[in-house]
């Protein structure tokens, strides 16, 4: 029984794992184009980011 019940947790564990490393992905992704657009938009108004 315990053996049972631990590899139904090892499951959702292995699950949620996935879904927050994708979660995680998507998020970083879409913050580092973010920063990048604003990175280049500050870059363009002023030349001391250059």
């Amino acid at each position: 029984m315990g053996g049972h019940v631990t590899g139904v947790h090892q499951e959702l564990w292995v699950a949620m794992l996935l879904v927050g490393g994708h979660v995680t992905g998507v998020v970083s992704g879409y913050v580092l184009n973010v920063s990048k657009a604003t990175y280049s938009s500050l870059a363009s108004s002023s030349p001391s980011y250059r």
